[in-house]
């Protein structure tokens, strides 16, 4: 009969351990906060400034992204992501400034000029996420998605020189565009409701394709991105 009371021991023992390891469900409403590092080559950007026979085009294609999301889980592995980001880069050209008589020819330098600018977007896309081992425990994530890019190019010119006065001029340009991507990552549950995230993602982007005239260069966010943050659920099972 001692036996009995030992054996109950033991199972509720074992029962209170299963219920430790035992990993929490993911919550089926998630805000994210992401920040990160962006690749961004600027191609035909690039292409046209760097055509310039007295210019020094700078690319600058590294800058860096951040990223706030809204998560919805459809089941234990499935999710459907609605984000915002705002990737910024800031490429830069410096022209020397040439007099030319009447018939074209140069016939002097008078001046240097300095072009900054800062080319950013701000995508809101839809994605849909894939957790091979559900959001209950680490695991990778694939996902894929697209949405629209409202898109703005900023440049302050400084010109001087011996022989021409001081000047700055300022410009800015806005349009929108699209853009898809494609994410491979890792999410790592940290309590019941917190979960840490990496994301490398690859996105095609045109991001005033809807606005752009016809003789307006492209701005292409084409490129890569590496981003870690968090997730916190906001509600039960």
């Amino acid at each position: 009969m001692r036996r009995w009371p030992q054996a109950a021991i033991s199972i509720v023992a074992l029962a209170s351990m299963g219920a430790v390891v035992r990993p929490a469900a993911a919550t089926p409403l998630e805000i994210g906060l992401m920040a990160g590092f962006t690749a961004t080559p600027l191609v035909t950007w690039d292409a046209f400034f760097s055509r310039g026979a007295n210019s020094v085009y700078k690319e600058d294609d590294r800058g860096v992204c951040v990223r706030v999301s809204l998560g919805h889980s459809l089941a234990g592995r499935h999710r459907i992501v609605l984000e915002a980001e705002r990737i910024a880069i800031e490429p830069s050209m410096s022209s020397t400034l040439v007099a030319r008589d009447n018939l074209g020819n140069p016939i002097g330098i008078v001046g240097t000029s300095r072009t900054n600018w800062t080319v950013s977007t701000i995508p809101v896309v839809l994605s849909y996420e894939f957790s091979p081992r559900g959001y209950d425990h680490w695991s990778p994530t694939l996902g894929f998605g697209g949405g629209c890019y409202f898109s703005r190019v900023e440049g302050v010119t400084r010109s001087e020189g011996e022989w021409i006065e001081e000047l700055t001029q300022r410009g800015s340009r806005t349009g929108r565009g699209y853009g898809i991507h494609a994410d491979a990552g890792v999410r790592f549950p940290l309590s019941e409701r917190v979960a840490a995230t990496s994301r490398l993602r690859w996105r095609y982007s045109d991001g005033m394709a809807f606005t752009d005239g016809a003789g307006d260069v492209a701005i292409e966010f084409t490129g890569l991105d590496l981003a870690i943050g968090v997730n916190v659920g906001m509600g039960g099972t």
